[in-house]
């Protein structure tokens, strides 16, 4: 492998141990803007394997142990010798990185997905209290030594504004995609299912409410169609427990959906999480999303760039994504959940072709990942003058 840099536009990803697709677009988009672009990660089974035979000269795997990841990370950083840092992981390296990656004037960016900073943070999953608390610390420690912070969530962003230092080199960005081509997009009448729900899931995710509102109107719904298709994707209990947020919330949810298939005629599928997202997205109809935040999930706007109808709760900016009866539907209470779910069945195909089209308009004018490779480079510019 030769690393020999041949723009000044040369980056780095420390991407989250997860979800790595998301990550391979990314890389794809800073290529196509003229970056020299690598992402260093450690080993992950979620992953497009035709993209990634196309980037695998750009990826790095490290070392699950935390001592010879930082070694290996150090030895490819004094190699590839990049302008710019961008960080999505805030573990236990997040700081020393930083501070080393300081120390050799390079520009970092560091992206707050989520509740990293937050009082409550409901993704910490299984980690320890002190070590949560150890990780937190070294993220506020980043923060300062950082050139650009990215922020996507308005909570986070709110909890940074306290900061003076910290919120004049932050910027609020949200969450964004690429975008599928029309010959990708399945017709909405031909599609299998109708109902899915993908999103890694814990208590605050309270799909339960969902399958609550189903078994409550099963008659109803029954006689608008004879058969109805229900997916529930994102465990990681059963194959990959060390990644799952709330491990006892899975299995009560299983317990659940066993006992809904026992006695109802509307059966859900539960679906352990993998790369193959693609595949239940492009053949759903409906795309179901509880939660406190709603702006703006990532899988959110991937179901809707492939015109699946968004059924989603009153969260925390709902509203700046989904224009209701436009492009989606949002409900305040289990009893709106129903209503819209019996009146979706009453609609003609036309209706429900249009707001699925306005949906995957919403996404391709406003949320395109070209746009994000766009906007930060922006940013970074106006950081560093």
């Amino acid at each position: 492998m030769k690393y020999k840099i041949k723009t000044k536009k040369s980056i780095i990803i420390l991407p989250l141990p997860f979800v790595l697709n998301k990550y391979l677009y990314l890389l794809k988009a800073y290529k196509e803007q003229g970056y020299d672009a690598y992402i260093l990660s450690k080993k992950n089974i979620d992953c497009n394997n035709l993209l990634f035979e196309e980037l695998k000269s750009n990826i790095f795997w490290l070392p699950e142990n935390i001592f010879l990841r930082f070694l290996k990370i150090f030895k490819l950083f004094s190699k590839i010798n990049p302008k710019y840092l961008e960080i999505y992981d805030y573990s236990l390296l997040t700081f020393p990185l930083t501070l080393i990656f300081k120390l050799f004037r390079k520009h970092i960016t560091i992206v707050l997905i989520g509740y990293e900073i937050r009082p409550n943070d409901p993704t910490r999953g299984s980690v320890g209290t002190f070590l949560w608390k150890i990780k937190r610390v070294f993220t506020w420690l980043s923060l300062f030594l950082a050139d650009l912070i990215v922020v996507k969530e308005y909570g986070t962003f709110q909890v940074l504004e306290k900061r003076p230092k910290l919120v004049r080199k932050a910027i609020f960005q949200h969450n964004s995609i690429p975008i599928p081509n029309n010959h990708e997009i399945i017709p909405f009448n031909r599609r299998n299912n109708d109902f899915l729900w993908l999103n890694r899931l814990y208590r605050k995710r309270d799909v339960r409410i969902f399958i609550h509102a189903l078994e409550d109107i099963e008659p109803l719904l029954l006689r608008k169609k004879t058969e109805i298709n229900v997916k529930i994707v994102g465990f990681l209990v059963r194959k990959q427990q060390k990644f799952s947020l709330d491990p006892d919330f899975e299995y009560e949810l299983l317990e659940l959906i066993q006992h809904h298939n026992r006695k109802y005629k509307i059966k859900i599928k539960d679906i352990d999480f993998s790369g193959e997202s693609f595949e239940y997205i492009k053949n759903s109809r409906f795309f179901i999303f509880i939660h406190e935040v709603i702006f703006l999930n990532y899988t959110l706007l991937e179901s809707m760039a492939y015109g699946v109808i968004p059924i989603v709760s009153n969260g925390e900016g709902a509203e700046k994504i989904i224009s209701h009866g436009e492009n989606g539907f949002i409900f305040k209470s289990p009893d709106e959940l129903k209503k819209i779910l019996l009146e979706i069945f009453s609609m003609d195909s036309e209706k429900l072709e249009h707001i699925s089209m306005k949906a995957r308009q919403t996404v391709l004018e406003n949320y395109s990942i070209d746009k994000w490779v766009k906007n930060l480079e922006k940013a970074r510019q106006k950081s560093s003058d």
